[in-house]
């Protein structure tokens, strides 16, 4: 692959997990995911389904909305 996915996404997922000073393969165990999946998530080379969004946020504790565009500033 020579180009990343969604790199929005991820890096903002992984901004708000180092926030947190969280693991990411405690994340990905609680999101049900394996540590390489969420790994490509959080660098762009995955694009995540909704559910994994889903996931990840409340595993973060953040609003998916925050993570799409669609919540407020």
């Amino acid at each position: 692959m020579d180009a990343k996915a969604h790199p929005d996404v991820g890096s903002t997922l992984r901004l708000e997990r180092l926030r947190r000073r969280l693991l990411q393969r405690r994340v990905a165990a609680a999101c049900n995911l394996h540590p390489t999946t969420l790994s490509l998530i959080e660098n762009g080379w995955q694009a995540p389904t909704p559910t994994q969004v889903a996931a990840i946020c409340a595993a973060i504790g953040i609003d998916p909305q925050d993570i799409s565009g669609g919540g407020a500033p």
